[in-house]
């Protein structure tokens, strides 16, 4: 009989593999199974939560829950959707919710909605100092040229 992942993977690749809940080491006892993948059978991720977690996170989206023997360590999420809809879901359910930045008002060109969402998180001070794309070394350092940044 094969494992309860495999069951609910319906033995697809794994698409990805992270960690959601930084600092929490504890086995899991429960797996929340995600909803069905779009284009065919098997969930579209699987998350591994210990008991404390499970029970804090009572409204985290689940299709359904299954006791779990500690086979993962809490937080760990094996997603078996591609990266395109992995960066999709996140950005529908985290992203857009959090910044209230509208992609479809920005064209879907997503160096502009993570600029804007960019914007929104962080005040001036703390905004990311990543090079814009056409951005010179020297406009991205806020000198005037190669070197240590405002000394030309």
């Amino acid at each position: 009989m094969p494992h309860l992942i495999q069951q609910l993977s319906a033995h697809r690749a794994l698409g990805g593999l992270r960690t959601v809940l930084a600092g929490c080491s504890l086995p899991a006892a429960t797996l929340r199974e995600g909803p069905a993948r779009d284009d065919g059978p098997g969930a579209a991720w699987l998350e591994f939560l210990c008991p404390a977690h499970s029970q804090d996170l009572p409204a985290w989206p689940a299709a359904a829950t299954h006791p779990d023997d500690g086979s993962m360590p809490c937080g760990t999420v094996l997603d078996y959707r591609t990266a395109e809809q992995q960066l999709q879901s996140h950005a529908d359910l985290w992203l857009t919710t959090l910044t209230g930045v509208d992609p479809q008002a920005l064209g879907y060109v997503w160096s502009d909605v993570l600029d804007q969402a960019d914007r929104v998180l962080l005040p001036p001070g703390r905004r990311s100092r990543r090079r814009r794309r056409g951005q010179s070394a020297a406009e991205h350092a806020g000198g005037d040229g190669p070197g240590v940044p405002g000394r030309g």
